[in-house]
Parts: C-alpha cells; sequence; structure tokens
C-alpha cells in the first residue's frame, strides 16, 4: 500500500501521488550527511534538473512525519524558513517516508561561527539574531510553535553569506490552530528548553523567544551555554530555576543593550518575556549606530569546544556502550536467580588430601588475599583504626577468613560491590551477610561508622564488622542476612497477602527506624522499597532499613547539608535533591510518603513519566498521580492524607517521622475498618520483572545502538543540515 500527500504551494505540488519508488527514480543519493534517532539525512541530486537537494529518511508513526510536512507546507512562503520540496512514503516492513527539502550548505550556526576563517562580532551575532527573530515571528503568525529553537536548527544556506539562513528542524513543531497555548509534554533538548516545557506544562510562542534568547546569549558569549551544567539533571534544575548569569568574563566586552536584550527573554514566567514584536524593536537591534564603537572580535572557544562535542557524541556513546556490555557480560552470571541455589565451595581448613573444590562463582576476595600482610599494610590497618570511632568493629581481612566461611550463595550483585550469604566458622547455625566492595575504602568506612551509630535500634540493619585489605583497596561488611527480601520482592509474591493494615505496620516501622536516625542527625538518603527488607519468610510484617551507602552525617546547626551532586534512585529522589539544593530529614520524608503509596497502590510509581527526563519534570513540579488514591474504595482517608502530607514540593511543609507517628493513620489502633482489602499487587510484579531483567534489557538496547554508531562513525559531519 502506498500512499502520498500532495504538496501544495511547493515545487511538485502538482505532481501525482508518488511512493518510496519514485523517489529513487527520480533522485540520485550522492552522500549521507547525518544520522540520528529521527533517521538519516542523504544530500542527493534530481536526476533531471541536476539540482542538489537533501532527503531525510525516516521510520517512524506516519502521522509524526505529515505534521512536520504540514508544518514546512504551511511556512514554505519564508525564506527564512526550510524550503520544503516533496513528500514520498510507503506502508513496507512499517512506514518508510522520505522528505526532500532544499539543501542548505553554509553550516549551522556553531559550525559557520567558529570557524578559524571567520570572524564574529556583536554586529555580525545581532544580523543573525534578527533573522532568527523574522522567522520566529512570521511561524507565530501563522500559529505553529517550533519548540526545538538551537543554534544546530539554524543552517546558512551559503558558505560565505551571512544574510540567508534558514530555520530547519520541524519534527516537533505544533499548530496552535485558535489556541495561544497548549498543554504538552516534555520534548526538544535540554539545554534550550524552557520551563514551562520542561514541566510539561503550557507551550505557547512565548516558549520560542526562550530558545531565541538562549542562542543570543551563546553567540555573544562566543558559544558558552547559559544552562549547561556538569550532568543532565543539573542543567534541568538551572533551566527550571531560570538560573544564569550575565557576569561572566565571556561576556567582557558584550554591550549592555546586548545583555538586556538577553535578560528580557531568558525569564522564568513567560508572560513575563518579550515577544517577536518586542524583540524586534529593542534598542540592540533598532539601532544601527550604536555599535560603531564597539565592533569587538568575540572568542568562539566555547563554540567550538561545543561543536566538537556533538560531532563526537556518537564516538563517546559508542566506547561507554561497548564499556557497559563488557561489564554486563562479566555480570550477568552473577545475577540473583529466581530461585537460590548454594554453590558448593570447601574452605581451604576443611579440604582433604590437599584437594581444591573451587566454586563456579569467583569471589571478590581471591587468593592473593590470603597472604599474610605485611609490614606497610599492618601500620596502614592500624592508622586507619585509629581514626575510626571507638568500638567499631574493624578488624583485617585475614580475620574476616577465619571467623566466616563463605557459602558462595550470591544475594546480589551491582556497581556496589557483591553481597555473600556467609556463615560463622564456629556457630554454624549463624548466617550473615557480607559485603564486598572494591573501591573507595573512605565510602565504606563511612557507611560502617554510621550502621555503628545506629546499632541500638532494632529496625536498623546490624553491623557486625569491618574487614579490611588496603593495600588491596577491599572491604568486606558483615551485617544482618535479612532472608525475607525487599519490599517489592516480597509483595509480590503470589502467596502474599497486602492489604491496609499490613501498609500501615510497614510504614509504622519505617518511621520508628528514621526517627532514630533522624534524631543520631543522620540522613539516608536513598530511601526506596529496595532499601527496606523483611527480616524473614516467616514474619510478613517485619522489616528493616538498610542501604546506608549514601547516607551523611549532619553537622551544620539548621539542620541541611548542602548537594553537590546528584544522588540516589530517580524514581525516588526529592525535589530538593534534583535541584541540588539542600538536604534535611524532610529529604527521606519524601521517600516514606512514596513508600506509602507504592504499598496502597500495589506497587504503582507516583512520579514515572515514562522516561527519566519526564519523571524528573514530575518530580520538580510535584506531579504525582493521585487518580489512584482518590478513586480507590479499599484505601482509608487517614491514608491518602498521609501520603499528601508526604508528598510535598516545600520540604519545610512535609511532616517530620516523629510527626508521622501521631498521624491518625498509624497512630490509630484499628483495623483500618471495612478498607481491610487484598490490595491488587500487578504493578509491585511489573516492578520486580523490570528490575531483574535490566541488565538483559540494557544489553539488546546497546548491542543495538552500536550497530547504530559504528555504521555513521566515519560520516563527514562538515555539511550537517538537519
Amino acid at each position: 500500500m502506498t500512499m502520498m500527500i500532495p504538496v501544495e504551494g511547493t515545487e511538485g505540488a502538482d505532481d501525482p501521488p508518488m511512493c518510496v519508488s519514485d523517489y529513487h527514480r527520480q533522485y540520485r543519493v550522492l552522500r549521507q550527511i547525518a544520522n540520528g534517532a529521527f533517521g538519516s539525512v542523504h544530500c542527493v541530486q534530481r536526476r533531471d534538473t541536476k539540482v542538489i537537494h537533501a532527503a531525510k529518511y525516516v521510520k517512524c508513526c506516519h502521522s509524526d512525519v505529515e505534521r512536520e510536512v504540514h508544518a514546512l507546507r504551511s511556512l514554505s512562503k519564508s525564506r527564512l524558513i526550510l524550503q520544503f520540496v516533496g513528500f514520498y512514503t510507503q506502508e513496507k516492513n512499517g512506514i518508510q517516508s522520505v522528505l526532500v527539502t532544499e539543501f542548505l550548505a553554509g553550516g549551522d550556526l556553531f559550525e559557520r561561527t567558529s570557524a578559524s576563517d571567520y570572524v564574529l562580532t556583536e554586529y555580525k551575532c545581532r544580523t543573525i539574531v534578527r533573522q532568527i527573530l523574522r522567522g520566529v515571528q512570521f511561524m507565530h503568525s501563522k500559529n505553529f510553535i517550533h519548540l526545538d529553537l538551537k543554534p544546530f536548527n539554524v543552517v546558512f544556506s551559503k558558505k560565505k553569506d551571512d544574510f540567508d539562513l534558514r530555520i530547519i528542524d520541524f519534527g516537533l513543531a505544533k499548530d496552535l490552530g485558535d489556541h495561544s497555548k497548549i498543554k504538552i509534554g516534555m520534548c526538544g533538548t535540554i539545554e534550550y528548553m524552557s520551563p514551562e516545557v520542561m514541566n510539561c506544562s503550557y507551550a505557547s510562542p512565548q516558549s520560542d523567544m526562550w530558545g531565541v534568547g538562549v542562542i543570543a546569549y551563546m553567540l555573544v558569549s562566543g558559544g558558552l551555554s547559559p544552562f549547561f551544567a556538569i550532568n543532565r539533571f543539573r542543567t534541568m534544575a538551572r533551566v527550571i530555576d531560570c538560573d544564569y548569569s550575565l557576569d561572566v568574563p565571556e561576556l567582557n566586552k558584550v554591550s549592555d543593550e546586548a545583555k538586556s536584550f538577553i535578560s528580557g527573554l531568558l525569564v522564568k514566567n513567560p508572560s513575563n518575556r518579550l515577544n517577536g514584536d518586542q524583540a524586534l524593536s529593542h534598542i540592540w537591534l533598532r539601532d544601527d549606530n550604536l555599535y560603531l564603537g564597539i565592533i569587538e572580535t568575540l572568542e568562539t572557544t566555547w563554540m567550538r569546544r561545543c561543536l566538537a562535542r556533538r560531532r563526537w557524541y556518537r564516538l563517546m556513546n559508542a566506547v561507554r556502550v561497548m564499556r557497559s556490555i563488557k561489564s554486563l557480560k562479566s555480570s550477568s552470571s552473577n545475577c540473583l536467580p529466581s530461585t537460590p541455589t548454594r554453590l558448593l565451595s570447601t574452605p581451604k581448613s576443611r579440604r582433604r588430601n590437599g584437594s581444591s573444590n573451587k566454586s563456579s562463582v569467583d569471589s571478590s576476595i581471591d587468593d592473593d588475599d590470603e597472604l599474610d600482610e605485611d609490614e606497610e599494610e599492618a601500620k596502614s590497618y592500624h592508622f586507619a583504626k585509629s581514626l575510626m570511632p571507638k568500638g567499631l568493629p574493624m578488624h583485617r581481612i585475614s580475620n574476616y577468613r577465619q571467623t566466616f566461611l563463605k557459602l558462595h550463595l550470591i544475594v546480589n550483585n551491582g556497581s556496589f560491590g557483591t553481597i555473600f550469604c556467609v556463615q560463622h566458622s564456629i556457630r554454624s547455625n549463624e548466617i550473615y551477610a557480607s559485603k564486598e566492595v572494591r573501591h573507595s575504602l573512605e565510602s565504606v568506612r563511612r557507611e560502617a561508622n554510621i550502621l555503628h551509630q545506629l546499632r541500638n535500634c532494632n529496625k536498623i540493619l546490624t553491623l557486625y564488622g569491618l574487614y579490611e585489605k588496603i593495600s588491596r583497596n577491599l572491604s568486606v561488611l558483615v551485617t544482618d542476612y535479612l532472608t525475607g527480601g525487599d519490599l517489592v520482592e516480597r509483595t509480590s509474591e503470589s502467596d502474599f497477602v497486602l492489604n491496609e493494615s499490613k501498609c500501615k505496620t510497614i510504614v509504622k516501622q519505617i518511621c520508628v527506624g528514621l526517627e532514630f536516625v533522624h534524631f543520631s542527625r543522620i540522613l539516608h538518603m536513598d530511601l526506596k522499597p529496595f532499601s527496606v527488607f523483611f527480616v524473614s519468610k516467616e514474619n510478613n510484617v517485619e522489616v528493616k532499613i538498610a542501604d546506608f551507602c549514601l547516607a551523611k552525617k549532619i553537622s551544620s546547626t539548621d539542620g541541611r547539608i548542602k548537594i553537590d551532586s546528584l544522588c540516589g534512585s530517580l524514581e525516588f529522589i526529592s525535589p530538593e535533591v534534583l535541584e541540588c539544593s539542600y538536604a534535611s530529614y524532610a529529604t527521606d520524608m519524601w521517600g516514606v510518603g512514596i513508600i506509602a503509596y507504592m504499598l496502597l497502590t500495589g506497587g504503582k510509581s507516583p512520579f514515572w513519566g515514562g522516561n527519566r527526563f519526564r519523571t524528573m519534570a514530575k518530580i520538580l513540579a510535584g506531579q504525582f498521580d493521585d487518580v489512584s488514591l482518590k478513586s480507590s474504595k479499599f484505601i482509608s482517608q487517614n491514608a491518602k492524607d498521609f501520603i499528601y502530607d508526604l508528598l510535598l514540593i516545600d520540604p519545610y511543609e512535609r511532616i517530620s517521622a516523629a510527626a508521622c507517628l501521631e498521624h491518625p493513620w498509624l497512630n490509630s489502633d484499628s483495623d483500618c475498618g471495612d478498607t481491610l482489602q487484598t490490595l491488587e499487587t500487578i504493578w509491585m510484579k511489573q516492578i520486580l520483572a523490570r528490575r531483574r531483567w535490566q541488565r538483559w534489557f540494557n544489553a539488546v538496547r546497546a548491542t543495538t545502538r552500536i550497530r547504530k554508531f559504528s555504521s555513521t562513525l566515519g560520516n563527514d559531519d562538515d555539511d550537517f543540515v538537519f
């Protein structure tokens, strides 16, 4: 089946309907220009006229391509918009479409202005921004918004002409119709996205004006991105807070009028931003005599860096993916099986006739670690122990070998290390968990110190010993062996009956544990269902809090600590941590709210948005799915109020652990009345399946990405169009 969308008002409008086979008869492919998630772009030549065009190959939903075609056709009368030529499509092994446009040989904004022979001045920046604004103004007059304005979507038509550029890439463009704004999900590129789009709020023409402001800032600063941070999460936090500065060395040569223009566009509230008419009337763009005395050559170092980062992005991803696959391959055999199996291993002291009975699972502690520590090792150990709190059970690794027999039952395996089940060498009825870690000794010591301080609380994982071999950067933490599994794993079992009464009992124990943790001036920082474990399989209600590897000690008098980097698991991170602001006791209470929500809804994650970026946007906006709570007849009103009191954006408004224990939901001894119903745990089962098979999913995706990267690493991006 083939189909063709007729083109009106452009070249080829009167042609009969065409399919992809017609495209191949009319055009000859010269070379590939670019490749990405959208598809690929090729330089093609029309066979009859010898005219060069660009052809964008897309495999996606037909309606998505049709929207882009509709936008290009509607805006084709402006020479500042990419000119549309033709559209070919067919259904064969999925939707295949080819979008033919004019070929732009001048390169994008950064490629052009960062070239060694190009002299960038504020006057030229003004000329470029004025053209972009006129194109955007025309677009808005036709009730279209672009939603992805950035330097790479502004392309010069010729290599030596600054006065003939085009706005390209209308894949995200929206037709507003009769509306002034539309509700939209997160879309675009993080560094150039407006706060309202990042918050999944309403997009309007003012959303594009934000993009113009970012482009203007980057032009006059030589490519410095106003909101870029060391990672995407911090970048998003800066965008949402509109956190940028005009007082940077890169803007020292820039006029006050240019800074005024930028500050009029980079405004958090869309209604306070300059619109197209106001921007074009701004003194920076209006007065030609303003720049006669300030024509300065602007440094474009940042542009070259940005361009290099973009050109090598595929290569860096390929390297990371290959490393990831190597890691996945080495750890896939150690993943927790659905039914754990004891792997036989006989300690050296019990081997007969010198025979060796090695386990099929290699220990993190190899044979070399059994050698006696030398004098230097002993000195290092005693010095380290002298710095630890008195009473903390810290020993050498040789003591660990003498005290415990490894059963080689792998409890868990991940980037943090490997957790084994071990048995006391003398008291054989005592079973423990042993976490073996080969990285920073300081982080493991910090975790051990915190667990030692919390040893008097029966709702916290108990530490029995810290064992180290400093010369090999090896640490072993011996703790309780909690056989009941984590909250998600246990409650998703077919024989587990979950009801509100059990949820209340579990949450109450978590709050008791957190009250003690906070009384000790400690923050957990990673509270989630996977950090709470049932003590045993026989007990369906008794739990303990574990996983203190991210925990922090509070030393300030105000009970807060500055967050220098994002930490925790994305779905369970609080808004203040996501913004890299200040963490406090209320940060942990956000996690309690999420755990309570997930228990009462059978495992539904309140802020999960389908991908990481939407999830982050929902967290920062405090937009969780409360429909499941409001519509449920099996959840009491007190339970609903408990969650609402915790999932608040402002940490100062969240109730504390002590206040939680006084809350009507937890303080009442009633069995929740007529709400004592079995809760459906289908979401728990889905989360558990997603968690168990995540490595294999990642491996498949990584393999696919490597194939794409390997086919494009040799491409020449000098004539990049899309």
